[in-house]
């Protein structure tokens, strides 16, 4: 993250400075400070100069809130261009200020070129730049909702021994009550046999046969209360926080990705509040100033693929897109 640069807009604070083409002259007396926020716990400050007449001397403090967590002098030495360097390990995503000044200590002037703050990460952390390629042809995913088997007991069958003379040998069944559910209907047998006293049972061929229609409740058809699962839009959303971007590689990186995702992804972008990005000339870049709007957007598109990369998110917005992400997927 290149910082105190003289292209607008500027957002550093400053006193006893004076701006010469791309470059910022500080004499006796001045200061600039300006804010980042680290995305990483080691960081690099990097100052290139060089001294126009007198000691070159400066002071460097770097805080965190209201607590000095640096503070080194350095001079520059003859005229030609040199480079101070310093390291820091402390906690990630905190904002710091750092500030560049010449106190008592300090005489003539000097000339500052670039400042940079570079965020360092271990090569086990570091984030696997992705290659954009064509993504697969993906299949529209289906959802199945299997209802539990409703098992209904068969019917009893009762054996009813009764006389000819009480039954007629063809009776019409009576009417069944109307149901207003589904009925499925179903033939209960009831044997008709003719006693007789004095001779015993009667033959297997004088037996009768009685069908009756009796209602059943057709098996699945109960209701089945389900939650409704929201179907995800066919849209692949990619979201870059550009805000914890210092490191120049990482935004180039960013930046050619996007540049090539045209006609496959949308890109989310939270835009940088200390160097911001122009991205008029990519109609499928939606640029955001903070946390809420982007997740609000994505509960409301409900994408079928949201990809990021897990180091350049932080806090609240990387718990809320790894909540949303995974409600999709379910």
């Amino acid at each position: 993250m290149r910082i105190f640069t003289t292209k607008l807009p500027r957002t550093w604070k400053s006193s006893g400075v004076a701006l010469k083409s791309d470059q910022i002259e500080m004499s006796n007396f001045s200061f600039l400070e300006d804010y980042f926020i680290s995305s990483s716990k080691n960081f690099n400050i990097t100052i290139i100069g060089r001294n126009i007449i007198g000691n070159g001397v400066f002071s460097v403090s770097v805080y965190k809130e209201s607590s000095l967590v640096w503070q080194e002098e350095f001079s520059f030495m003859g005229i030609s261009f040199s480079k101070k360097q310093i390291q820091i390990e402390d906690t990630s995503c905190e904002r710091f200020k750092i500030v560049i000044s010449r106190g008592k200590k300090s005489k003539g002037k000097i000339l500052l070129n670039q400042v940079f703050i570079y965020q360092e990460k271990s090569r086990e952390d570091e984030p696997e730049i992705p290659i954009v390629e064509d993504p697969p042809d993906e299949d529209e995913p289906t959802f199945f909702f299997e209802h539990p088997e409703i098992i209904v007991p068969e019917q009893s069958k009762e054996v009813v021994m009764v006389s000819n003379e009480e039954f007629p040998k063809d009776p019409t069944p009576e009417e069944p009550t109307p149901i207003k559910k589904k009925v499925v209907k179903r033939k209960a047998k009831y044997i008709r046999t003719v006693l007789q006293k004095e001779e015993g049972a009667v033959p297997e061929a004088h037996q009768d046969v009685i069908e009756e229609d009796t209602p059943l409740i057709a098996e699945n058809e109960a209701t089945i209360n389900e939650p409704i699962k929201r179907k995800p839009s066919d849209t692949w959303i990619t979201i870059i926080d550009f805000d914890l971007n210092g490191d120049e590689r990482s935004i180039f990186s960013y930046l050619n990705q996007i540049s090539f995702g045209r006609g496959r992804q949308i890109f989310f972008v939270k835009q940088s509040s200390v160097e911001p990005i122009d991205f008029s000339k990519y109609d499928y870049v939606k640029v955001f100033f903070n946390d809420e709007d982007i997740v609000n957007e994505l509960e409301s598109e409900w994408p079928k693929k949201i990809t990021f990369i897990k180091e350049n998110l932080c806090g609240k917005l990387l718990e809320e897109i790894e909540r949303i992400r995974d409600e999709v997927s379910k």
